[in-house]
């Protein structure tokens, strides 16, 4: 963020894409909870407050979160609930960034056929 401060002055626009897939159905889930791993679950959280900081008055951030977020499918115990996480963190941002006139959105795209 700093390099983009340096050599553009801010930042317009923000988008963002993270992912966790580990398909299968709850029963099934490992759940372990390590320090190196919840830190990268909240990189998400962390890009959004250093690209607040240079976001220009207006500026936009724009979420990719995914309908499974919003149905929680079978199997996607762990992806269904990263992407509901991301929706939450769209809400939040979006009350604590209106201030700057900055708008936070999170696009939930449903099912795309892909090769």
């Amino acid at each position: 963020m700093k390099r983009i401060q340096d050599r553009h002055g801010g930042l317009d626009i923000l988008v963002k894409q993270f992912r966790i897939i580990n398909d299968r159905p709850l029963r099934k889930c490992r759940w372990r909870i390590r320090k190196r791993r919840s830190r990268q679950s909240h990189r998400h959280i962390i890009v959004t407050q250093k690209a607040g900081a240079i976001l220009r008055n207006g500026g936009r951030i724009i979420n990719m979160s995914s309908v499974s977020g919003q149905m929680g499918l079978f199997g996607q115990a762990n992806y269904s609930s990263s992407k509901a996480g991301i929706i939450a963190v769209t809400k939040v941002s979006a009350r604590e960034f209106a201030r700057q006139n900055i708008t936070v959105n999170a696009i939930a795209p449903g099912f795309i056929d892909v090769e």
